[in-house]
């Protein structure tokens, strides 16, 4: 993993290129980016006030990819103001949980290769929004194991709400 601002040289062909189609297109995730995944509670929270394994699905990681908005593009108002709108009766906003684009493509697999790929995926109604997948060739237990690397680094980024 490469210190600088881009994806390393051996990175996934999907973190290379900006992946959006919408104009302006917010390119390439930089590994300085913060990462922010909004926490509802009781959902995504344990009785202990950790975040559970539900927060970070194996089946996203491995399938469509884990939703995460780019903090420096929308801002944490914007993230705050849209979880409060997604709001459910039974799953109140409780905060975000961060991690460095660079941290999370800098977490590996067994083999010693980068676990995860982190692209753009920026949609109309939400410019910052990006992926996080596994980069492919673990299995079921490699891939749950990585995913709770995934869930203690985004843990530790956690920042309750508070109006």
């Amino acid at each position: 993993m490469n210190a600088g601002q881009t994806p390393a040289e051996d990175a996934c062909p999907c973190e290379k290129t900006a992946q959006s189609k919408i104009t302006p297109n917010p390119g390439v995730v930089a590994n300085g980016e913060t990462l922010a995944r909004m926490v509802f509670s009781p959902r995504d929270i344990g009785g202990d006030g950790r975040l559970i394994a539900y927060f970070v699905q194996c089946g996203h990681l491995t399938g469509g990819g884990l939703s995460v908005d780019r903090e420096e593009i929308c801002g944490e108002k914007n993230i705050h103001a849209r979880a409060i709108g997604g709001q459910k009766e039974r799953a109140r906003y409780a905060g975000c949980a961060r991690a460095g684009a660079g941290a999370v493509r800098g977490i590996m697999d067994a083999a010693g290769k980068q676990a995860f790929c982190v692209s753009d995926d920026a949609q109309k109604n939400n410019p910052a929004h990006a992926l996080v997948k596994t980069s492919g060739g673990q299995t079921k237990g490699q891939t749950r194991t990585l995913r709770d690397d995934l869930l203690l680094l985004m843990e530790k980024g956690f920042a309750p709400y508070s109006p």
